[in-house]
């Protein structure tokens, strides 16, 4: 009788109300096909990844996972750039091409999703902290839903590059320099794009930027205590710009994403001088090149950290192969993009040094100024702690132009002197160097590709275990496999 009563209440109150608009209904399924686009090339990659990396000699069930839909996506970018370059860049070859893969590999894609699946059931964040990012990635959610009107560079080149592809069925050169920056991401934004439309690639970034707080939490779980993990992502969320930047299509999370990995893959090498580490390591650094030119640096970083360490064990020619493979990697998997330039301008890293086609006068002027990734400003580079905390330059008087998309929030300086006093209280890992390489991961002096530097600072924090009280729980690092001895989880 109770349950016929409340049918009856509920009956007689939807009777009476207004009834859904045939648009809005329409609008709830168009956001539902957009979410799944996404999430299916996330999968797809995910899968393609576990294939490629099947002989890897992973640990855990999170490093098979991340690694693999990070490698997958690169793949899944780069087979999307040769089908442009080849005149394939349409709805349906681009379509045509995800489907015959996603057939191919449909036990991949089923083992993908599944590990996926225990992997966020076994995430057992504090309350406050679990309120705290549900409520961060349901507002980037909803910013990410929303048309890229206010994205500008997204409406530049990130965007616009991969329209002009599909209107013209394929990859050709166009007068606008940033188009000639490397594509990685830009390439998976037209994948997307040609399988439902722009929201759906918009999506994409999001996704990164979960992708990107797995790998801090991956790198938190093996070298802090089990408590750290969370306050390390806790930490990455207060940046203002990364639940912003979570919301548009730009490409700053994809490469804190694959610089962490390189981190995380050099880190792992040092604890037994594993080569395929290494050599994993090389790799997801070309890839982080492939995202972005400013990431130079990293390979450069790691390069010299992996020699100061050979030259410190006395084995440098013993091991100079390994460095030389590090080099091919790294620059092999990054080459696609270079290649693209000299095919279609005539400069590999167009539209730096070389100029090249629709080179002019004005664009030499224009990139040679600080802050296009050419130009250097040491006073800038010096007062960048604060510059990017404020979004303010004081000594200008101006407010910086990334001033809402590029802040990191206080935490960051305020925190400064915990890891001075942090450095002096004996722990049982040292990964300041690979930290330091991330954290170099970019030339550029702006806000938005100094990234790679806050996920890697708890790193640095290792002894400070006072910050939160331990708290056991499954670790992503540790799961399915075994429980690292140090991580308590």
């Amino acid at each position: 009788m109770p349950l016929v009563w409340l049918m009856g209440v509920f009956l007689l109150f939807y009777a009476v109300q207004k009834p859904v608009p045939a648009g809005q209904a329409l609008a709830v399924v168009r956001t539902g096909l957009d979410l799944a686009a996404a999430l299916f090339i996330f999968v797809l990659g995910a899968a393609l990844g576990r294939r490629l990396l099947a002989r890897f000699p992973f640990q855990t069930e999170g490093e098979r996972w991340l690694f693999g839909v990070g490698v997958g996506l690169a793949a899944l970018s780069i087979a999307t750039l040769v089908l442009g370059l080849a005149g394939g860049f349409s709805h349906l070859t681009l379509s045509a091409m995800a489907a015959l893969l996603s057939l191919l590999m449909l036990p991949a894609l089923y083992s993908a999703l599944r590990a996926a699946a225990t992997i966020l059931r076994s995430l057992r964040p504090p309350l406050p902290l679990r309120l705290y990012f549900a409520i961060s990635l349901a507002l980037s959610l909803l910013l990410a839903l929303a048309p890229p009107s206010t994205a500008f560079d997204a409406l530049l080149y990130h965007l616009a590059g991969p329209k002009l592809y599909l209107e013209a069925g394929r990859i050709y050169a166009i007068d606008n320099p940033p188009l000639y920056f490397p594509s990685l991401v830009e390439m998976l934004f037209g994948l997307a794009m040609a399988i439902r439309g722009d929201i759906a690639a918009q999506l994409l970034h999001y996704g990164y930027g979960t992708l990107s707080a797995g790998a801090a939490y991956l790198i938190a779980s093996r070298f802090l205590s089990p408590q750290s993990r969370w306050w390390a992502l806790a930490l990455l969320w207060s940046m203002p710009m990364f639940p912003l930047l979570m919301g548009w299509a730009y490409v700053d999370l994809a490469l804190l994403f694959y610089e962490l990995l390189a981190a995380y893959a050099f880190l792992r090498w040092l604890e037994d001088e594993s080569r395929p580490w290494l050599l994993l390591s090389g790799a997801c650094a070309g890839l982080a090149m492939g995202v972005k030119y400013t990431a130079f640096v990293l390979p450069l970083a790691l390069l010299g950290l992996w020699a100061w360490h050979a030259l410190r064990r006395g084995r440098f020619q013993a091991r100079l192969v390994e460095g030389i493979l590090f080099c091919v990697l790294a620059l092999g998997v990054a080459a696609p993009w270079f290649l693209r330039n000299g095919w279609l301008v005539g400069n590999p890293i167009y539209p730096f040094l070389w100029g090249g086609k629709f080179w002019d006068s004005w664009l030499a002027h224009w990139y040679e100024q600080p802050g296009t990734g050419v130009g250097l400003d040491l006073a800038s580079l010096l007062r960048l702690p604060l510059s990017i905390t404020l979004g303010v330059d004081l000594w200008g008087g101006a407010r910086d132009e990334t001033f809402y998309d590029g802040r990191t929030g206080p935490l960051l300086l305020a925190l400064l002197p915990v890891l001075l006093i942090a450095r002096r209280i004996p722990g049982r890992a040292n990964p300041d160097g690979a930290c330091r390489a991330a954290e170099l991961g970019s030339a550029d002096p702006g806000q938005r590709v100094r990234l790679p530097q806050p996920p890697a600072l708890p790193l640095r924090l290792r002894g400070a275990r006072r910050i939160s009280a331990p708290r056991p729980g499954p670790s992503l690092c540790g799961h399915g496999i075994h429980q690292h001895p140090a991580s308590g989880g």
